[in-house]
């Protein structure tokens, strides 16, 4: 019975923190200039690591680091993976064994009219799905129609931009500001 209390309490408060993304007049004017094509120059530009920004993280496919996306007015793709056959392990100590796997390349590719929701948040808020979160202002977290979701670590001077071209080319999506529902 505590238990179910506590994942009340819980729930509640995290679907209660989440609120209206409040575009700011520097995001709107940006917005105003951008066609498609732009919009998706930009995603591109911002989805790799540079100084300030870590770019594309991740959090639906596991990649490797760096590997760029490719972005066009309909949505973007990558070289992704997934686990193969068991190629070694490494007993670190006597509960804890570290398996290395052969890694199976494929596509994964996304569509912006799939978006459902894009969430902005505060980086330290969201550990795990940006390794490095925690040097980068933001997180900003693509929601998808099915069980995908996919961020971006980004930085404070390149926020208004991401999120402009994020809403020239997923017009659909809500916009929402921290953590919850």
């Amino acid at each position: 019975m505590l238990n179910r209390f506590f994942f009340i309490i819980l729930a509640t408060a995290l679907a209660g923190c989440a609120s209206s993304y409040k575009p700011s007049s520097e995001m709107l004017h940006l917005k105003q200039g951008l066609d498609k094509q732009q919009a998706a120059a930009l995603v591109g530009k911002l989805s790799k690591p540079s100084k300030g920004n870590a770019g594309f993280c991740g959090g639906g496919v596991t990649f490797d680091i760096g590997t760029p996306l490719v972005v066009t007015p309909d949505g973007y793709s990558l070289q992704a993976y997934r686990a193969g056959e068991l190629l070694s392990s490494e007993k670190l100590n006597s509960s804890t064994t570290r398996n290395f796997y052969k890694k199976i390349y494929y596509r994964a590719s996304r569509q912006f009219d799939g978006v459902t929701k894009i969430r902005v948040q505060p980086s330290p808020y969201l550990i795990g799905i940006c390794n490095e979160s925690n040097n980068f202002g933001y997180i900003v977290s693509l929601y998808y129609s099915t069980a995908d979701l996919d961020a971006f670590a980004i930085a404070d001077t390149d926020l208004d931009g991401l999120m402009a071209a994020l809403s020239v080319l997923a017009p659909q999506a809500k916009l929402i500001r921290g953590v919850g529902l």
